[in-house]
């Protein structure tokens, strides 16, 4: 896969990065705008180890595009996503963890109970302070003081 660059919808504001995965589990789209380095992805269906493995991909493709110094903040929309496997939780911890310098404040959308329990816990362990769980996406927002239309997934 490679970054296609396209128009934001709500802000005709530039795709720094614009990637889609889909398999027989689930599908997600991940994009950052590119004027505001906001990072927003959602998430559809079953969370899989391949599919958390390609979104680790696409983060360390998209972070390396970033300028020298920036800190992205970030939504995840997970308010359609079901029975995320632990493993795929400690893959993106690992790189959540190896990349916390180029992370700035990261908004989860709609994680069930025990994720939030076992991400509570990565992100302890890897010093992210700066996560914070949400019901939904206006709450995230404010938390993030960004005002932002969520990437369909098409």
């Amino acid at each position: 896969m490679r970054f296609n660059r396209a128009v934001s919808q709500s802000a005709a504001e530039e795709y720094l990065a614009d990637e889609r995965y889909q398999d027989a589990a689930g599908r997600f789209r991940f994009v950052i705008l590119q004027d505001s380095l906001v990072a927003l992805a959602r998430f559809r269906g079953k969370g899989s180890v391949p599919g958390t493995r390609e979104f680790a991909r696409m983060l360390e493709d998209a972070s390396n595009r970033l300028p020298p110094g920036s800190k992205v903040k970030a939504i995840a929309d997970l308010t359609e996503l079901s029975k995320t496997p632990m493993r795929a939780q400690f893959i993106l911890g690992k790189w959540l963890f190896a990349n916390r310098s180029k992370c700035g404040r990261i908004a989860i959308v709609g994680a069930a109970a025990w994720e939030r329990k076992l991400a509570t816990a990565v992100f302890k362990i890897a010093r992210l302070s700066d996560i914070a769980f949400f019901q939904s996406l206006d709450e995230a927002k404010g938390h993030l003081g960004i005002d932002v239309t969520m990437p369909e997934l098409g």
